[in-house]
């Protein structure tokens, strides 16, 4: 089971190498854990580099998200932080299962 710091770094990792973020000049101290992921007031990501993220939690922590509609990804990814704590339930969840 990934721990919360590992499943934050990873998700930074992904923000900044998949979504070229640091082509921007950001860097992972930048993000926090309540960096806003689609609000303009964070990092304004718009809803394909969303579902590009999300697809990259998939490959990352071998999840299946079901379900990818508009209000998962608004509630889901409003933050780093409450994508990483889907991401730490999804993934009990899955080693529950096994």
């Amino acid at each position: 089971m990934h721990t919360g710091t590992q499943i934050i770094d990873t998700l930074k990792h992904l923000l900044l190498k998949r979504l070229e973020l640091e082509e921007t000049g950001l860097t992972a101290e930048q993000i926090s854990e309540d960096s806003l992921l689609l609000d303009e007031s964070g990092l304004g990501l718009d809803s394909v580099e969303a579902l590009d993220l999300l697809i990259g939690v998939e490959k990352s922590f071998s999840l299946k998200i079901p379900n990818i509609d508009k209000t998962f990804i608004e509630t889901t990814c409003h933050s780093v932080r409450t994508l990483a704590d889907y991401v730490a339930a999804a993934s009990a969840a899955v080693e529950q299962a096994a």
